[in-house]
């Protein structure tokens, strides 16, 4: 049995955080298991990750820069056509959060969670935890807003 087909006969598969997420995408793509977690989640295996494991959905992500000096956007395989920040509760993580979707140019949604929240994602996204601990965001001419998830 192929690597692909193990895969599809799953009902669930789990990406943990990475302490390199370069290492990740870099296996994945050798791998092709970025095409194959895709075909997974077309067949309707849910599919869970948390942190890099998270960010790796979305168009892109906040993440750490490795050298512990701040913080770095860091591309997705956008499933998940929006921006994604793990950790908000990390005031830094959260303000370097910020000021990424005050540059962007144009249109921007995102989305960010505290620790200990989900999300369960099919056509839409419905929340796993306390609304108070995730937020939506928009930023449309300019300017940034923020709303708690519902």
């Amino acid at each position: 049995m192929n690597s692909l087909q193990k895969l599809l006969d799953l009902d669930f598969a789990y990406l943990e955080t990475f302490t390199r997420r370069i290492e990740m995408l870099e296996k994945c793509e050798k791998y092709k298991l970025d095409q194959k977690l895709i075909s997974a989640l077309k067949k309707e295996t849910l599919i869970a990750g948390i942190s890099a494991g998270a960010i790796c959905w979305f168009k892109s992500g906040i993440r750490s820069n490795y050298q512990g000096e701040g913080y770095i956007e860091s591309p997705g395989w956008n499933i998940i056509n929006k921006t994604f920040c793990p950790h908000y509760n990390q005031e830094d993580r959260a303000r370097a959060f910020h000021l990424l979707l005050q540059k962007s140019k144009g249109n921007e949604n995102a989305i960010a969670l505290e620790d200990d929240c989900a999300l369960y994602i099919t056509d839409a996204c419905e929340l796993i935890g306390e609304p108070s601990r995730s937020w939506e965001f928009q930023v449309k001419n300019g300017e940034l807003t923020k709303r708690n998830f519902i």
